[in-house]
This record gives structure tokens, sequence and C-alpha cells, in this order.
């Protein structure tokens, strides 16, 4: 389990021109894009297409496989699906799209799910291109506060404490059940209060090894980021790109041209 939690930072080791580029750039690439995508009307589906561009950018000029940013996504669709799952009982509004009438429910609902394919599919491919430490360092230079981002960077160490505490228990669980599958409310509340104990000791045990070698607060950063031409322009032409999208109805023009 650990291996796919990590497959992500794995791939921001590469040396692709994406991930040559400081994190400062990528991060605020990423919030523009994102606060243009949530700032369209409810019922826009069509205007939100053009904005797929840049998760195709990333993966291509990225070299990043396709399948494990599919494989994180898959998973946390049903979230997205609840959130507009009564949308189309409680929006029975006619609405026109093209030459069709639909429900004003059906198209919030691919509304919904259109934002969640393109932030979520933007956020996890700016972390395969940059590496979650990268990530934090260029929000630490940005001027985050250094608890937050503290917070957050240990948050993702200490997860690969939990799940590999959590594979050593299911393994030994595992030799113990003589074949047996399935796992009653008694065992499984044993084997979380005991991964509790455990994880706790040895965060313990880590912190205090971490306190031996210096530790005052933060994690030095091997590398200090430097904000070049290649930068600015990346950063140019992403904002530029993602807020005329939003002010000008590119998916208009073309459908108006093409009749």
């Amino acid at each position: 389990m650990s291996h796919h939690v990590a497959t992500l930072d794995m791939l921001g080791q590469g040396d692709s021109p994406m991930h040559r580029l400081d994190p400062r750039a990528k991060i605020i690439a990423l919030i523009v894009f994102i606060a243009s995508v949530a700032s369209f009307p409810k019922y826009s589906v069509g205007r939100l297409t053009p904005y797929f561009f840049y998760p195709m950018l990333l993966i291509s000029a990225g070299g990043i496989p396709l399948r494990p940013i599919l494989g994180r996504i898959i998973p946390a669709l049903p979230f997205a699906i609840m959130v507009g799952l009564f949308n189309p009982l409680l929006d029975a509004t006619p609405y026109q799209v093209g030459p069709f009438v639909a429900r004003a429910g059906w198209v919030s609902f691919a509304s919904i799910l259109a934002r969640f394919l393109l932030t979520v599919g933007a956020v996890l491919c700016t972390i395969a291109v940059t590496g979650f430490p990268s990530m934090c360092r260029g929000l630490s230079e940005l001027g985050v506060p250094r608890p937050l981002v503290m917070q957050i960077q240990l948050t993702h160490r200490y997860l690969f404490t939990l799940l590999s505490e959590g594979e050593r228990l299911r393994r030994a669980r595992n030799m113990r059940s003589f074949g047996r599958s399935g796992l009653d409310w008694r065992t499984a509340g044993r084997m979380f209060s005991v991964l509790f104990m455990r994880t706790l000791d040895r965060g313990e045990r880590i912190h205090a090894a971490m306190l031996c070698r210096g530790y005052n607060g933060s994690l030095p950063a091997l590398t200090r980021g430097r904000f070049n031409r290649s930068d600015a322009l990346f950063l140019l032409a992403i904002c530029v790109t993602s807020v005329l999208f939003r002010l000008v109805p590119v998916t208009d023009m073309v459908g108006g041209f093409l009749n």
C-alpha cells in the first residue's frame, strides 16, 4: 500500500522540462487554474472543456503515465458523484444544451464531475511533475506560514509510518487466522488500538531522533529554487490562458465558426 502512495513522489524525481520548472511557478499556475475553473456558473459544462489542456500538458511534457493519475482519481470519484447525485431530481427545469433540451439538474451534475476531474487531475499532475518535498519547499518560499508547511510535510512523511505498521499488523493477523477470511468488529477494534499505540510509540522515537540531530521546527531544504525566464514564461502562459478561457466563450466561438 505504501508503494502506491509513494508513486507520485517517485514520478516527481523525473527530469523533464516540467520537472525542471520552479515549484513556485507551478503552484501559482495551479491556484489560478483552479480559481478559474471554480468561478464558472453551475450550468457551465462546454466552456470547461478547454481547461483539459493543462492536465494534458503536464502529462505529455512531464512524461507522466496516465494510469497512476487515474488510479487516484477513480477512488475519489464517488465523493463527487454523491455531491451532485440528487441534482437531477431536485432541479427539473428545462435547459437548452445545443439542439437538445435536458433537465438543468443533469447539466449541473455534469458540471460538478467536470470540475472534479479538472481540479483533482491538475493537483495530482502537478505533484507528479514536482514531488511533494519540492511542493512544500515552494509553499514555504511563497510565504505560507512555516507551522502549516511543517504540518503538511510531517503528515505526508508519517503517513508511510502508519501504512507500514498497518501492513505488519495485517500480515500478522493473516498468519494467525488459519485460513479464515473476514474480520469481526472485536478483532478490528483490537487491531486499530494496537496500530494507534505502535504508531504513537514509533512517532515519539522518530521525534526524539530528530531532536538529537538538530531539529528546530523546520526541515532543512537541500536546494533552493531559482526563478528564471522559463518559469516566468510558463506561469504567464498558464495564467493568461486560464483567464482567457474564463472571459472568452471559446467553445461557443468555435461552434459558431463550424456552423
